[in-house]
């Protein structure tokens, strides 16, 4: 409610109290890092993650010390996180997208792809993946038919599957 009411410092304390009250209630934890990360208290928030408690949870505190590292646009040391982090949690799509999405931040459109092809891949039912693949694409070259034609980006089937659905249903016009 103090959110809601747009009282930041009634909701840091009430979001405070209610981790310390209960320390494996994540999403009083992840809204606590989050407001402690938006009014720019680094520190608080790499604190925050540091007293969160591990054992089922340590992807969650991973996920959340990433967070604190990309607000202080710490990137490097965010992918190198994340990086390491999907070497105990290899079956982890939310990882994969991050690490792509990372790369992308730092420019490196190339691993970005590497990466979001891995996740197609490793979860080729998954929308989210394709989905980025095709955002990563878009922006690296104006005309994507080219590209994939010339071989230099994967075919991505389920995304020309989505287009080819949505066109057909929504024809321009």
């Amino acid at each position: 409610l103090a959110l809601q009411a747009d009282n930041r410092p009634a909701a840091l304390t009430l979001l405070g109290e209610a981790v310390a009250a209960a320390p494996n209630l994540w999403p009083a934890r992840n809204a606590w890092v989050a407001q402690l990360l938006e009014q720019d208290r680094y520190t608080e928030a790499e604190q925050a993650v540091i007293a969160a408690p591990g054992g089922a949870h340590v992807l969650a505190v991973e996920r959340l010390a990433i967070r604190v590292r990309l607000a202080e646009d710490r990137l490097a040391d965010a992918l190198t996180m994340a990086q390491d982090a999907t070497v105990d949690h290899p079956d982890s799509l939310e990882l994969r997208l991050l690490i792509a999405s990372i790369d992308r931040q730092r420019g490196m459109n190339q691993a970005a792809i590497l990466e979001l092809q891995t996740a197609i891949n490793a979860f080729p039912h998954a929308a989210a993946p394709h989905e980025q693949a095709r955002v990563v694409m878009d922006a690296r070259t104006p005309d994507l038919a080219a590209a994939v034609a010339a071989g230099e980006i994967p075919e991505l089937p389920r995304t020309r599957a989505v287009v080819a659905e949505t066109l057909r249903r929504y024809p321009p016009a």
